[in-house]
């Protein structure tokens, strides 16, 4: 399948052609062979590796190979723009990458608002892009809750 046709596809899908997976990472603790040695004769403690939050997958019903992956954590702790303020928390960007099959097709930014809601990066000329507005859709499982949203940012920006 080329880019084109994937990008297609998940455009036009809407979001009960999704199914959420969590992928739920915990504390794993790693000890390597030189480790295993040096506890045996020393008696030291393992070295722990902490995990990041967990990672969400949203794989696409009628082609799993066709996915969307959002990690636990944002990479960018505040976003301060003000059509993104809302009462409750501070805003966060997020990074969602679409995948097909092992590669990566194309990464959207989108922001948390509220606590409860992810919205594409909006401007005042045009809007929102297409793609990241159907990732965000996808990830809500809530249509009108990110219309709302999305109605209430826009009216902040015509301001």
């Amino acid at each position: 399948m080329d880019i084109i046709t994937i990008e297609e596809t998940f455009k036009n899908s809407c979001s009960n052609d999704w199914r959420k997976i969590l992928i739920e990472t915990k504390e794993t603790s790693y000890i390597y062979d030189e480790e295993i040695k040096d506890n045996e004769r020393k008696n030291t403690h393992e070295k722990k590796i902490i995990m990041k939050k967990d990672v969400e997958y949203y794989v696409y019903k009628k082609d799993v190979n066709l996915r969307l992956k959002k990690s636990g954590d944002p990479f960018r702790e505040k976003f301060e723009e003000e059509w993104a303020c809302f009462a409750h928390y501070p805003a966060q960007m997020y990074e969602i990458q679409l995948y097909y099959s092992s590669s990566c097709i194309n990464n959207f930014t989108l922001i948390l608002v509220d606590g409860r809601c992810f919205l594409p990066l909006l401007d005042s000329k045009s809007g929102y892009k297409v793609l990241p507005y159907q990732a965000a859709l996808i990830i809500n499982q809530d249509d009108s809750k990110t219309q709302r949203y999305i109605n209430d940012a826009l009216h902040k920006i015509k301001k």
